[in-house]
C-alpha cells in the first residue's frame, strides 16, 4: 500500500477548508508508510491504516474512535499508542 493508494478517495478541493484550519502539519514518512501498510495487512481499511499511523508516529497520547472495527483490531496489533472510544475515555478521565 503506497500513500497515493490511501489518498485517491480524497477529494482535495473539499478538504482545502479543513487544512487550512489546522494548527499543526503531520508529515507523511517512510516510517508512517509502512505503519500504514502493517495495519492495512492486518485488516484495517486503508484510510484507518493511514490516520492510525500517522497518529502513531506523530506521537499522539492517545486516538480516540468511534469505530468498533478500528477499536477490535488495534486491541490485535502491536499499536504503539493508546486506541479508545472517546466515551469511555472521557469516563475514565473524569473518574466515572
Amino acid at each position: 500500500m503506497s500513500c497515493q493508494s490511501c489518498l485517491i478517495w480524497v477529494d482535495w478541493n473539499k478538504c482545502k477548508h479543513l487544512y487550512a484550519a489546522a494548527s499543526e502539519r503531520i508529515v507523511l514518512t517512510m516510517e508512517a508508510e509502512q505503519r500504514a501498510a502493517f495495519f492495512h495487512q492486518h485488516g484495517l481499511k486503508p484510510f484507518d491504516s493511514l490516520h492510525l499511523a500517522l497518529a502513531e508516529t506523530s506521537g499522539v497520547d492517545i486516538f480516540l474512535t468511534t469505530d468498533d472495527h478500528l477499536l477490535r483490531a488495534a486491541k490485535k496489533m502491536d499499536v504503539k499508542i493508546r486506541v479508545a472510544h472517546p466515551v469511555f475515555w472521557f469516563m475514565e478521565v473524569m473518574n466515572l
